[in-house]
């Protein structure tokens, strides 16, 4: 290649020209090197020859560019060649002559009025990216696959003794405490499934109790019946006792009060005069009315006293006459009995403060079953 230029002097007068021959075989031997260009690089000369861009250089894809092939300024194809042969410097993404994408870097020569642009296709230069985007969104797609897989199984693992669990439940509800739900499992849901079935033993022994427990309340209420039967029966009794003693005291009062009227007024000798043994019999039929007619008093305070509502009348009694009318009312008995009866009382024994009835009584109780 040869570059020549005119030379003047110091006025300006043309003096001649000056030509340079430029071996450019080296120049195109170390731009045709595309060694370290990977597939698709390629560096390249171009030049600006008024509105077009001439390739100065063989091209990889084209073998007879080489000042025959040009581009126009301004297209959307050589770009990183246009900005090149324009005088700037720089790199970037850019669409070569053949329309595609490229890694361009474009840098102006002053001396030559050239432009040095090298370039490669963005497809090599992220290939390695695209395979490993690839190599992520595969691995991503197995290690979503395998986190699912892995998340139903741990799912179904602690599902299935949920679900079990919650089926025992339910037959435990239903009544059924025998049934068992614990398992061998050594986590937290097998130590579940166990504590629930320590929990449904406990319920066996509670409700066992409890059983027990109303049993033993039915048997009581049973007894508790029993007894306010018993007790109707015995207010029954009571009442019907207290209506027969009522009874039975004004049917015995009547003829006895007239017996003991009878004898006080033969006693008295009203109608006459008695000899003495008549005497004595009169007074035996008094003494013994008298006497008769206060058991039947005794009687009714047996019922005062189950009423809470006995009361003793004290009085000075003499002891040798309590005794003496004892020994009378006991006086026919003992000789049925072929008994010997013998008053031996001290004549100054003296009284005492009793109540004269209920000591009579008493008397008459323990000379009767002396007597027997």
């Amino acid at each position: 290649m040869i570059v020549g230029t005119s030379a003047h002097d110091e006025y300006g007068k043309l003096l001649g020209v000056i030509a340079i021959e430029i071996n450019m075989a080296p120049i195109y031997q170390s731009i045709q090197d595309i060694t370290e260009l990977g597939a698709t690089g390629e560096t390249l000369i171009v030049e600006k020859q008024g509105t077009e861009v001439l390739y100065l250089s063989s091209l990889r894809y084209d073998k007879n560019a080489a000042f025959n092939k040009t581009i126009k300024l301004g297209g959307v194809v050589g770009v990183a060649c246009q900005y090149a042969v324009s005088g700037e410097n720089g790199s970037g993404m850019s669409i070569d002559y053949r329309g595609k994408q490229t890694l361009s870097a474009w840098r102006y020569i002053p001396l030559l009025n050239w432009g040095l642009v090298t370039k490669i296709d963005i497809d090599e230069v992220f290939a390695t990216i695209y395979s490993f985007e690839q190599f992520i969104w595969f691995f991503g797609l197995v290690t979503l696959l395998s986190g699912i897989w892995a998340a139903f199984s741990i799912a179904k693992s602690i599902a299935n003794p949920i679900r079990k669990l919650h089926d025992g439940a339910e037959i435990i509800g239903s009544g059924n405490l025998y049934y068992k739900v614990g398992t061998d499992a050594s986590d937290e849901v097998g130590q579940l499934s166990r504590s629930f079935d320590k929990m449904v033993t406990n319920l066996k022994k509670i409700t066992a109790s409890r059983d027990d427990l109303n049993q033993e309340i039915r048997k009581r209420e049973k007894v508790e019946e029993e007894l306010m039967a018993a007790k109707i029966a015995a207010d029954s009794a009571n009442s019907a006792k207290s209506e027969f003693l009522s009874m039975m005291s004004h049917e015995l009062r009547t003829p006895l009060n007239a017996i003991i009227g009878f004898s006080e007024i033969l006693a008295d000798e009203i109608f006459g005069a008695l000899n003495e043994k008549q005497k004595e019999y009169v007074t035996d039929v008094l003494n013994s009315g008298q006497y008769l007619l206060s058991l039947i008093n005794d009687v009714l305070d047996i019922s005062k006293v189950e009423a809470g509502k006995m009361e003793l009348k004290l009085s000075e009694v003499n002891i040798k006459s309590i005794v003496d009318n004892s020994i009378l009312m006991i006086k026919e008995k003992t000789t049925d009995h072929n008994i010997k009866l013998i008053e031996n009382v001290d004549e100054s024994i003296g009284s005492i403060l009793v109540d004269e009835r209920k000591m009579k009584q008493i008397m008459f109780n323990l000379f009767s079953n002396a007597a027997k």
